[in-house]
Order: C-alpha cells, then sequence, then structure tokens
C-alpha cells in the first residue's frame, strides 16, 4: 500500500510507502501560519512529482531547510535538508495527504520557536 498526498492543484503530488511513527506539529511562524502536520520519511522511498517544475523553495531563519511550495496555489508540501549530513532528511507536509490521518499515530509539539525541544 502506498500513501498520497499534492498541493491544492496537484502540481506537486508526493507518495510514500509507509506512514511515519509519529506526526509533528511545529510553532515556528512558518509551520504555524502554513498549518503544517509534519511527518519523516525515507528518502529512498518516497517519490515527489512536479507536474510543471515550477515550485517556490523558500529558505529561512537558519538555512538548514527549504520549504517546497506550489508555484501555482501556494500550497507547502514538504521540506528538504539543507544540511551537508547523512542521513538526508526531509519531511512531507501530511495536511496535504488524500487520505484522513489514522487516529493511531501521536501528533507531537515540536518548539520550533524556542528550545527546538519536542515538547510531550
Amino acid at each position: 500500500m502506498s500513501y498520497r498526498g499534492s498541493c491544492h492543484c496537484r502540481n506537486i503530488r508526493w507518495e510514500t510507502p509507509r506512514l511515519p511513527d509519529w506526526f509533528t506539529r511545529c510553532t515556528c511562524s512558518y509551520c504555524r501560519k502554513s498549518a503544517a502536520i509534519w511527518g519523516r520519511t525515507d528518502l529512498g522511498t518516497v517519490r515527489i512529482v512536479y507536474e510543471t517544475g515550477r515550485v517556490i523553495r523558500y529558505i529561512h531563519g537558519d538555512k538548514t531547510q527549504a520549504f517546497i511550495s506550489c508555484e501555482k496555489c501556494g500550497c507547502t508540501t514538504h521540506w528538504e535538508s539543507l544540511e551537508h549530513i547523512e542521513p538526508r532528511q526531509m519531511k512531507l507536509n501530511f495536511a496535504t495527504a488524500d487520505f484522513k490521518l489514522p487516529a493511531s499515530i501521536p501528533v507531537r509539539l515540536f518548539d520550533g520557536a524556542e528550545s527546538w525541544r519536542y515538547l510531550d
């Protein structure tokens, strides 16, 4: 089984074979304003399709990640790590999922605004 999501206009689509162990809500200003629900993915198995190849790569703050949004509809579908450490990280925005998120997967609160720690 695979799990899919996309931006509103489907210009950016994603697919992953498994769900994360937990989802993350972050308190940083970008994540709060975009209402993202992040889930870590394995870069070797996730598939991202850019229909037109036109995206917005927003790099802010400490410049360790790029938020990827659709140039047409503006939805943020994922972020990519800009750090040169292995394994490279990416998180999908599961608020853009094409399915209802399972209630059995916990949503953890991450303090990206101040302490850079999970608050649970």
